[in-house]
């Protein structure tokens, strides 16, 4: 025993560590559980926490619907620098190309429309605030029809001159009854139903020969809304721009015709046209009223029609969408309201003498000349020989007297930039918001 204790004491410093060692046993592994447990919490929180940040990376991908009424395109899922940039080069060709078919559709719509008087919309200058008005009447009244059914390839004329004709026929007749006679004596009652017979014949000719050098039968007057004579006082800003409107519609509308005449033989003339007679064309008032501010007369483009240089409510913004209203036509579109900032509306009425087998071919013409649908078609029944006393040769093909309603529609787009200020008072148009200037 004694020698055990004197080697504890010679070392007693290897005694105390080892000592001190065991003893601390049990705290370290205390101590090393509380820090693993720690550091496991600690590192539980951090995936959560990325796990958390993972979640939330997730985002919807979207393409917009091009066409009105069809739901976006949309994938939701992580965020994908693939996905990202396929999602950002479709959307940006997709807006390309919906610019694109906006331009054309425009382009469509204005088409050749060009203002017939210079310098007169929006507001003629200071100076010329009487003499732009007048000229615009006069060519409204007077050379703008005439020019226009003059165009190539509309070939429309009037009949012959029933009294001119009669003229003529009476000295043919007179100069057979003086052949027939050359024996003496009046004629026998053959030689006189030969006669009438051959003079008959003679003014069918004269009728067929006359049809076969045009296209369609139309003069000037078959314009209904077009005024006898200009007026001797400067017409009013809003009265011009109707004017201004009207024609459009006529040019379209005499377009159209053309265009289904295109197809047929030109040498035919009038007997191989589609539409072979316009008998007339009235455009129904506008939705901001007549020359004295009245309400439109029909249906088609309601709006807001207001006395000259009134003042209107402002409206609201226009919504991405154009209510439709099944009420005002089978269409549905109507125009001079706040809710549509993006069209005007305006129906025709349209009398002719068409084909009744190729009907379909001028209701083909009309959409391929502009936007113009018809709403309403009446057909009547032509009696051929009445037409013909009054000059009207149709040839051997069925005839039918067809009375449209035609909506024809007018982008803003385009117009905007020529609508006097009374005209967008009426109307309530909103003008474009203009784009910011950088700096500098």
């Amino acid at each position: 025993m004694k020698p055990v204790m004197d080697w504890i004491k010679r070392n007693w410093v290897v005694v105390v560590l080892t000592v001190v060692a065991v003893a601390a046993l049990p705290t370290m592994v205390y101590v090393s559980t509380r820090m693993s447990n720690a550091l496991k919490d600690d590192m539980q929180k951090r995936v959560a926490a990325d796990w958390k940040d993972v979640g939330n990376s997730k985002v919807t991908y979207s393409l917009p619907s091009i066409i009105p009424g069809q739901t976006e395109a949309q994938q939701s899922t992580d965020v994908n620098a693939v996905l990202t940039k396929y999602y950002r080069d479709r959307r940006q060709a997709l807006m390309t190309e919906a610019g694109k078919v906006a331009q054309e559709a425009i382009a469509f719509n204005k088409g050749s429309h060009t203002l017939l008087v210079q310098g007169l919309f929006p507001e003629p200058a200071e100076l010329q605030k009487e003499f732009k008005p007048l000229e615009m009447a006069k060519k409204y009244v007077g050379p703008a029809h005439v020019d226009l059914l003059a165009a190539k390839g509309v070939g429309a004329a009037k009949p012959l001159d029933s009294k001119e004709l009669a003229t003529q026929l009476n000295e043919y007749a007179e100069q057979r009854m003086r052949t027939l006679k050359q024996g003496g004596g009046g004629l026998t009652p053959d030689e006189q139903v030969k006669l009438t017979d051959e003079v008959m014949q003679q003014r069918i000719g004269r009728y067929k020969q006359h049809a076969m050098g045009i296209h369609l039968y139309a003069d000037p007057g078959v314009f209904l809304d077009v005024p006898q004579a200009a007026p001797n006082t400067p017409p009013s800003l809003r009265q011009c721009w109707d004017w201004q409107e009207r024609y459009w519609i006529h040019q379209d509308l005499v377009g159209a015709c053309a265009k289904a005449n295109a197809g047929s033989d030109a040498d035919a003339g009038v007997p191989a046209s589609v539409v072979m007679r316009i008998v007339s064309i009235r455009a129904d008032a506008a939705a901001y009223g007549d020359a004295s501010g009245g309400a439109p007369e029909g249906g088609g483009n309601a709006g807001l029609p207001g006395p000259e240089g009134g003042e209107s409510a402002a409206p609201a913004a226009a919504p991405d969408l154009v209510p439709v209203n099944k009420e005002v036509s089978v269409t549905g579109r109507s125009g001079g309201t706040p809710q549509n900032q993006f069209y005007d509306v305006r129906t025709v009425q349209m009398v002719v003498i068409v084909s009744s087998e190729r009907l379909p071919q001028l209701f083909d013409a009309l959409a391929a000349t502009n936007y113009m649908t018809v709403l309403k078609l009446d057909l009547d029944r032509v009696e051929p020989l009445e037409d013909l006393r009054e000059g009207y040769y149709y040839g051997d093909e069925h005839v039918v007297r067809a009375t449209l309603k035609i909506e024809t529609i007018w982008l803003r787009e385009w117009t905007r930039e020529w609508m006097p200020k009374v005209i967008k008072t009426a109307l309530g148009v909103i003008e474009p918001a203009k784009p910011a200037k950088g700096p500098g």
